[in-house]
């Protein structure tokens, strides 16, 4: 069996080297007198003491002999010629080796390797973010810019300085608890307090043939302001509400964001009449209005949804947040009935059931042989989901 164990790998260069190698390895188990090696840049083969585009190349090939099968390198050695730079374009440039056997003719070729100039990336940020004004104790995310040149799968990572607006010296930023840097470079606060007013400069690192390179960008100026609530709705009701027996409540969830924690919790007004915790009032139709509240959440039953609309509005302090929405009158209708036949041994409980919805609230009622079912029958129950329960069915229930 013959083939290239080891392949040129992509260089990744600071733009300033003198010197970088390609490595080439054969294993095979013809013997190792009848190969030749060689290298190419895709264009010309190279040979020892070629110059080419301010590039000298060298060739030198070693053979291990192991039985059965022998291990043959080469290595492609590039020095600058003449050049201040082992790059004369922007476009990244590949080699690759090949090996001939005199003997039967065969023809192997390598894996390209390139040459990528990383001298060349640049961190580009945009004008309108490089000042960013922020009430304290709200969250904040900086973007580290726009990445310009980066080759494909180049190793880099970030890492974030910081000063005072009044100091002269920059200092590494040290993850915690409140700041984070995530793998794309953004620089995150949970929160931020007055001390993060400052100058912020993000930093990218690359790996690199030999050694690692870094591109710092341009600095963002962060300040901090003085608190402000704003308030937002997270959940809520669509503006026009289905009722049906399958809703039996819904609940609004009211957060805020932005300044320091307040001492008073959300209030909440139904049609601006404050509510308060487990409120409980019934009216001409014994309709039970019943809400749950918990600070940021309210959550109230299908009966508390008024016909002719009605607004919910949070309130924070000096900050509300007002929603507006009204009940449909759905028309009553029947999504499934009973099956036809329904099989039950004398003595157990049979059930039937049907789905039904529809705003005001169907009567559902059951008939047997086209007579209405008597529902003051202790044998027979029917529940608020649509569901009869015959109790102790008897030959005369069919």
């Amino acid at each position: 069996m013959t083939y290239f164990s080891i392949n040129p790998e992509d260089l990744y260069l600071k733009g300033s080297e003198s010197i970088v190698m390609f490595k080439c390895t054969l294993s095979t188990d013809l013997p190792y007198n009848n190969w030749t090696f060689g290298w190419s840049d895709g264009q010309e083969n190279l040979a020892t003491g070629r110059v080419k585009n301010g590039k000298l190349f060298t060739i030198n090939n070693t053979n291990t002999p192991f039985h059965p099968s022998f291990t043959i390198g080469t290595t492609l050695t590039i020095t600058r010629a003449n050049s201040t730079s082992l790059f004369t374009s922007s476009t990244p440039e590949q080699f690759y080796c090949y090996a001939l056997n005199s003997h039967n003719n065969m023809k192997l070729n390598s894996r390209m390797g390139h040459l990528y100039n990383l001298g060349e990336v640049r961190l580009i940020h945009n004008a309108t973010q490089r000042i960013r004004e922020v009430p304290i104790d709200s969250p904040c995310t900086l973007r580290p810019g726009i990445i310009m040149n980066l080759p494909h799968h180049t190793k880099y990572s970030f890492t974030w300085e910081f000063k005072a607006l009044n100091s002269s010296n920059f200092g590494r930023i040290e993850i915690n608890d409140r700041i984070v840097i995530v793998k794309n470079g953004l620089l995150v606060f949970v929160y931020v307090t007055g001390e993060d007013s400052g100058i912020y400069r993000p930093t990218l690192s690359m790996q690199t043939y030999n050694g690692s390179l870094n591109v710092s960008a341009e600095t963002i100026i962060l300040r901090i302001g003085s608190p402000v609530y704003r308030l937002h709705w997270v959940q809520f009701p669509k503006s026009e509400i289905s009722v049906s027996p399958m809703v039996k409540k819904y609940s609004f969830l009211c957060q805020f964001t932005g300044g320091i924690l307040p001492k008073s919790n959300v209030s909440w007004f139904k049609n601006e009449i404050p509510l308060h915790p487990n409120y409980h009032i019934s009216n001409s139709q014994n309709y039970s209005y019943k809400y749950i509240i918990k600070d940021q959440e309210l959550t109230f039953n299908v009966s508390g949804i008024e016909p002719n609309g009605m607004s919910i509005r949070c309130q924070l302090e000096a900050c509300s947040l007002i929603l507006n929405f009204e009940v449909l009158e759905i028309p009553a209708e029947l999504i499934s009935s009973p099956s036809k036949t329904i099989m039950v041994q004398k003595g157990d409980n049979g059930i039937l059931q049907c789905r039904f919805r529809g705003y005001p609230l169907p009567i559902l009622i059951y008939h047997r042989n086209k007579v209405p079912i008597n529902t003051s029958n202790p044998r027979y129950k029917v529940f608020s989901n649509g569901t009869l329960m015959i109790i102790n069915v008897t030959t005369s229930d069919e």
